[in-house]
């Protein structure tokens, strides 16, 4: 069972503010408010209210009274002449169209729609439309052509230089559906990146729910790849914030994916537990799905127990919701397929009146036919005298025309490496985690991140499987692209070992990884030697236990005030000769101990006086020199010395600092 928050829909434009809820109990009260409307002026005022009314029919599922509302609205817009509101309009229409079922005509009305957003130079309008197409086409089964959309709206919304935070919001939307296709297309991968660029917006806008919605979606992730840990983790964070913040068929969901939950790995206590706190937030007075799901489990769950009487019971009262829900299906059915009718005959007497436009314009282009024979003779004549001028100015020209296109050519092959080398750089930091997470466990941390160039070799890891948690600094070989690539591979190997190999030891967890990056470089005729150097720390919340292995990175801890150091492996995470197992080093547990991760190109780095290396003897006295300050305050002083020590010296490698309090 999939438990995907779904794709999220966009209704409506940036410029309404926010929806109000209508008491609108008659269609003549609807029809008589936009009848009302007599002058320009004053209809010009009332825009924005009649779209709220709009919006809010829309909502309450009155799709037959919102359609007689567009069409007088309509026909008052196209008289004041607004593009805007009309267009506006097509969006509803559009909607309309795709309740019913009718996708292509909702695609013809979305387009439309944009062709007057452009006009307007209304881009958030334009950007609406195309993420309301790419729900057009999530619908009709075309994910990669929803995916399309879904990313020119993410890169239209992007060039927008103030972004508002309803934008932040809609941008959100758009990443959150972009994860929910690549996780359901099993590219858990590009699924989880988009996951993270929702919910780092929706942390900034702290947005709860949104937040409680994303934990539902990371959890099915881990489900799918039978990470029941970090499953059973985010569907237990969606819950508390359910809790906190949601309405009742928020909580009732949070209950029954638990209860899912524990079904698939064999909990049936705990799972029947889920189901009767789930049942407890029923509405018992209209039956929705919340009820269906929920009567559905608990007649399972006595199934499975052998309690045959509450069994009896719940399949009673789920026959009792079922019957009811088809009921209101068949109505809603028989709603949805008169509106259907309404629009087609909307649709034919259109196509009538575009036919007689035709056959008059024809008859005009007939009756002008024998004027233009002359005018065309004429034209040719000249055309050809011409001809000869510009046979002469093309030879004198050709030789320039050749040296442009060509500096062109270059040019936007330049630009087309640059721009993938950008959109490279988002997805890799996408794929690092955000100092956020960190601070959902450590109050104080921070990282210092400068690739040389736009894409980086180095990477930070932060992962947490039930109360264990990894960190680690890292460095692959080389930088740029090559390093970049190495760099998502070694990510990958490291997240293996942990959740799929299921290992926990330090030393054991680097072993394996490096018996992966060298399986996976070996599967080719060319023996590529690459690997990386790391410093991984492992934290054990629950136990009071830390560990730590290095290879070819150190360790710097402050614990007591004193400066503590621990020196790696000396070899990398790959090809090596020396084929003896990583060290797993054992540090007391002390809370207030201040850890530092780093990679080599911290202290490779040249500048200085004499224009030397930073070396690791430099780096010990500036942690000495701030190790009683806060952490952000030491992040501070860190850059600024840096780049002090650097002066206009080029950057020498990626560099990578991570420091986190226990």
């Amino acid at each position: 069972m999939l438990y995907w928050k779904s794709i999220v829909k966009f209704w409506c434009l940036s410029f309404v503010l926010s929806l109000i809820s209508l008491s609108i109990n008659a269609q003549e009260e609807v029809i008589k408010l936009s009848k009302n409307v007599i002058s320009k002026p004053v209809f010009e005022q009332q825009q924005d209210r009649h779209i709220e009314i709009n919006d809010s029919l829309f909502r309450k599922g009155n799709l037959k009274l919102q359609f007689n509302y567009l069409e007088n609205l309509r026909i008052r817009a196209v008289e004041i002449n607004s593009p805007r509101l009309i267009a506006v309009i097509d969006i509803s229409y559009g909607n309309l169209y795709l309740e019913t079922g009718n996708y292509y005509r909702a695609l013809e009305a979305f387009q439309n729609a944009i062709k007057l957003f452009e006009a307007e130079n209304s881009y958030s309008g334009v950007n609406s439309a195309r993420a309301n197409i790419g729900n057009t086409y999530y619908y009709m089964g075309n994910l990669d052509k929803a995916l399309d959309y879904y990313k020119k709206a993410i890169e239209d919304y992007k060039k927008i230089k103030d972004i508002k935070p309803e934008t932040e919001g809609k941008l959100a939307n758009l990443y959150n559906n972009l994860g929910i296709i690549y996780a359901s297309k099993k590219d858990y991968l590009y699924g989880k990146i988009y996951l993270d660029l929702a919910l780092n917006l929706w942390y900034k806008q702290k947005d709860t729910l949104s937040i409680a919605y994303i934990y539902n979606n990371y959890a099915s992730v881990y489900m799918e790849q039978n990470r029941a840990d970090s499953a059973f983790y985010y569907f237990t964070k969606a819950k508390d914030l359910k809790l906190k913040h949601g309405n009742q068929s928020d909580i009732v969901d949070a209950y029954n994916n638990l209860c899912d939950f524990y079904l698939r790995t064999g909990n049936y206590t705990k799972a029947l537990e889920m189901a009767k706190l789930a049942e407890s937030f029923l509405n018992k007075n209209d039956f929705t799905s919340d009820n269906r799901v929920t009567y559905t489990n608990l007649s399972n769950l006595y199934e499975k127990t052998g309690d045959v009487k509450n069994e009896l019971k719940y399949v009673k009262l789920l026959s009792i919701v079922k019957d009811t829900l088809d009921k209101r299906s068949e109505s809603d059915n028989i709603s949805r397929l008169e509106l259907k009718n309404d629009f087609d005959k909307i649709h034919l007497a259109d196509s009538l009146r575009n036919q007689e436009e035709i056959r008059l314009k024809d008859l005009k282009i007939s009756q002008k036919k024998n004027q233009s024979y002359f005018l065309i003779l004429a034209l040719v004549l000249t055309v050809l005298v011409l001809g000869l001028i510009y046979s002469r100015f093309k030879v004198t020209s050709k030789q320039k025309k050749i040296i442009e296109e060509q500096k062109e050519i270059v040019e936007l092959k330049n630009k087309e490496i640059t721009d993938s080398i950008n959109y490279a750089s988002r997805l890799q930091g996408a794929i690092l985690p955000s100092e956020a997470v960190f601070k959902e466990v450590f109050s104080e941390c921070f990282i210092l991140f400068k690739p040389k160039d736009i894409v980086s070799g180095d990477f930070y890891f932060f992962e947490k499987k039930g109360q264990n948690v990894f960190i680690a600094a890292a460095d692959c070989t080389g930088h740029g692209v090559p390093g970049a690539m190495l760099s998502i591979a070694c990510y990958n190997a490291l997240q293996k070992a942990i959740f799929e190999l299921n290992l926990n030891n330090t030393g054991s967890i680097l072993d394996a990884v490096k018996d992966i990056v060298i399986s996976n470089f070996n599967k080719s005729d060319n023996q590529i030697k690459d690997g990386m150097d790391i410093s991984l720390l492992k934290i054990d919340l629950a136990n009071k236990q830390i560990q730590w292995t290095g290879a070819n990175n150190r360790l710097i801890y402050v614990q007591d005030k004193f400066l503590n150091e621990l020196k790696p492996d000396r070899k990398p995470v790959g090809v090596s000769e020396n084929s003896n197992p990583f060290t797993s080093h054992t540090i007391p547990y002390q809370e207030g101990t201040v850890f530092y991760l780093f990679t080599d190109g911290l202290t490779d780095q040249f500048g200085g006086p004499n224009q030397k290396k930073l070396t690791i003897a430099k780096v010990r006295q500036l942690i000495e020199d701030v190790k009683s300050r806060p952490l952000i305050e030491q992040c501070n002083y860190f850059k600024s010395e840096l780049a002090e020590w650097q002066g206009s010296h080029e950057q020498t490698d990626d560099i990578t600092m991570v420091a986190i309090k226990v």
